[in-house]
C-alpha cells in the first residue's frame, strides 16, 4: 500500500497558509509560506501516525486525491514502518510475536516501528521479509 495522503492549502488569513488533510480531520498545520507550511505538514502527519501506533490504532486509509489538493509524500522507511505495523495488526502479531520471529526483544521492535526514529534499513528489511513484505 502506498501512504499517499492527500491534503488540502489554502490562504486563511493574509500571509497564512493552511493544511488540512481529509482523512485526518484532527490534523492542521498553518505557516507564513506554501514551502513552510508543506514541511510542517509532513512533520506534523508522520507524528500524528506514530500516535496512531502508539495508541495502537489502525493506520487510516489515505483517500484519492480530489482536483485541487496536494499529497504528501512520506520518506520510504515511513512507509515500510507503517506496511510492517499495519500488516502485524491486521495479521493479530504482537510486538512480542515479531520479537521471537527475528530474535529480538520487544522493545527493539517497538524502536524498530517508531516513526520518530532512524531505523537501520536491514533491520526493517529483516522484519518484512519475515511477514513476507519484501
Amino acid at each position: 500500500m502506498d501512504y499517499l495522503f492527500p491534503c488540502e492549502v489554502d490562504s486563511e488569513n493574509q500571509g497564512e497558509f493552511r493544511v488540512r488533510f481529509p482523512d485526518l480531520p484532527q490534523l492542521e498545520v498553518c505557516c507564513t509560506s506554501v514551502q513552510g507550511v508543506m514541511h510542517k505538514a509532513s512533520a506534523a502527519l508522520i507524528t500524528t501516525l506514530n500516535g496512531y501506533m502508539i495508541k495502537q490504532l489502525d493506520i487510516p486509509t489515505p483517500s484519492r486525491r480530489a482536483p485541487g489538493q496536494r499529497t504528501i509524500y512520506l520518506p520510504t522507511s515511513i512507509e515500510q514502518k507503517l506496511l510492517l505495523y499495519q500488516t502485524m495488526r491486521e495479521r493479530g502479531l504482537s510486538y512480542s510475536v515479531l520479537a521471537r520471529k527475528l530474535g529480538k526483544t520487544e522493545i527493539m521492535i517497538a524502536w524498530l516501528l517508531d516513526l520518530l526514529k532512524e531505523t537501520d534499513p536491514k533491520e526493517l528489511r529483516a522484519a518484512l521479509n519475515e511477514l513476507e513484505l519484501a
